[in-house]
């Protein structure tokens, strides 16, 4: 039964209510009955329902199923019946039956209603009278501690599920303060307030209990941390690659220039190099001009998992050392192209300057 299910139950007992010597007419019940019937009510099943995770608190206090109606006993007249009925009802409502306890007490309250008048000039029947209308207030007082129990429950077992998902939080959240976010880190913290947020739905018809209150002022305040976390989780992932595919490029073309056998090979490399760790600088100038830029984030490039403010020194250092390197180069091709050329003409000038002295030399 819902926790509001039974507490209509028990209001319809309120509204109900009868003095000395009078109880609800026949229709009354029957309709009550039908009305509850039509709306499924748990309790006349035999079956618990909460909200929340999951409703395996709430089946703590579940009711054994109710018999059929067969060991209700016979429609017996007379005080007897009327006893056997509160007796039975007392069993049921210790049980937790509620089912069948309401069935019973509705038999006993039509029993008096129907009383002919041997039966009510019987010495006991004004006592089973008061007894039925103490009945009436017992079960209805049972419902009541039924539905804050079940309501409880579920508020409990809301606050044990919070304290999971944020012990694995903060498991994730002490991860990433000593290493670089992985792809499994960012799944693993977004699943994680998922769960947070499905139970804060869950938990908002709690709001008036003080431990659930309590509870969820701190798991929201943590969760709002946790995803805070993870916005910059995903920034560094995004921003090592936004620096990473210059560094690359250029470590590539640097490896390219060592290697190169000829000048031109070696320049038209290195140029490469310098670009693309131009980029870089770049891109450090564009990412520190922001207002929530952090040089002591982590990133994981080419250079490996460092902070912002080492891998811009080594954008930086690359960048000076291979454009230097370059002009060294560009200027060694100039000499010795230079040297090469001054050389050229030098063995053309002294080659015409043989041919003519071969010429004007007299023949013997």
């Amino acid at each position: 039964m819902r926790a509001s299910e039974l507490q209509d139950l028990g209001s319809f007992y309120r509204e109900a209510a009868f003095g000395p010597r009078r109880v609800p007419s026949v229709a009354v019940f029957a309709f009550s009955l039908a009305a509850l019937a039509s709306t499924g009510c748990a309790v006349f099943k035999g079956q618990g329902d909460v909200s929340g995770p999951s409703a395996s608190a709430a089946r703590k206090s579940e009711s054994v199923a109710a018999p059929v109606d067969d060991d209700l006993g016979s429609e017996e007249a007379g005080i007897d019946g009327i006893t056997q009925r509160l007796k039975q009802f007392n069993r049921a409502l210790g049980s937790k039956d509620f089912e069948r306890a309401g069935r019973l007490l509705r038999r006993a309250e039509l029993a008096i209603q129907n009383a002919d008048e041997l039966t009510r000039g019987h010495p006991e029947f004004d006592d089973k009278v008061d007894s039925a209308e103490r009945a009436k207030v017992r079960f209805e007082q049972a419902l009541e501690r039924e539905r804050i129990e079940r309501r409880n429950a579920a508020s409990a077992e809301l606050i044990d599920a919070g304290d999971i998902a944020l012990k694995r939080g903060r498991t994730i959240f002490a991860a990433m303060r000593t290493r670089f976010p992985t792809e499994d880190d960012i799944e693993a913290l977004g699943q994680v307030l998922e769960r947070l947020n499905q139970l804060r739905g869950n938990g908002k018809q709690y709001a008036d209990h003080a431990q659930y209150r309590v509870h969820a002022e701190d798991r929201d305040a943590q969760t709002n941390a946790l995803r805070d976390r993870l916005k910059v989780a995903q920034w560094q992932v995004a921003t090592s690659e936004y620096l990473n595919a210059p560094i690359v490029r250029g470590g590539k073309a640097r490896k390219a220039a060592r290697s190169a056998k000829k000048k031109d090979k070696e320049i038209a490399a290195l140029k490469t190099a310098t670009d693309a760790f131009k980029q870089c600088v770049d891109h450090f100038k564009q990412l520190s001009s922001r207002p929530d830029y952090d040089g002591e984030r982590l990133v994981k490039t080419a250079f490996g998992a460092k902070d912002l403010k080492s891998t811009r020194k080594e954008c930086e250092s690359n960048y000076q050392a291979i454009s230097s390197k370059l002009a060294v180069v560009q200027w060694e091709t100039l000499v010795t192209t230079v040297l090469s050329n001054v050389n050229s003409a030098t063995r053309k000038f002294n080659a015409e300057k043989t041919a003519r002295g071969k010429l004007e030399a007299r023949p013997d």
